[in-house]
């Protein structure tokens, strides 16, 4: 399923790059000393991110 959403990986510069595409990525706000995470960008693939969403759905409580 990665694979073909996302294709060839080796075409990304750094891993933080293919995790923002493939995601969750958290989003980061810096301001000066302040860090503050703002929850998961919604910015990467939109396929993954419903695979992942009914993939998750579809889990039997543990």
């Amino acid at each position: 399923m990665l694979y073909i959403e996302i294709g060839d990986i080796t075409r990304f510069d750094s891993v933080e790059k293919l995790v923002a595409c493939a995601g969750p990525d958290p989003q980061v706000e810096q301001s000066g000393d302040q860090v503050s995470e703002k929850g998961i960008s919604k910015n990467a693939n939109q396929g993954l991110r419903a695979r992942r969403s009914i993939a998750a759905a579809s889990r039997p409580n543990a």
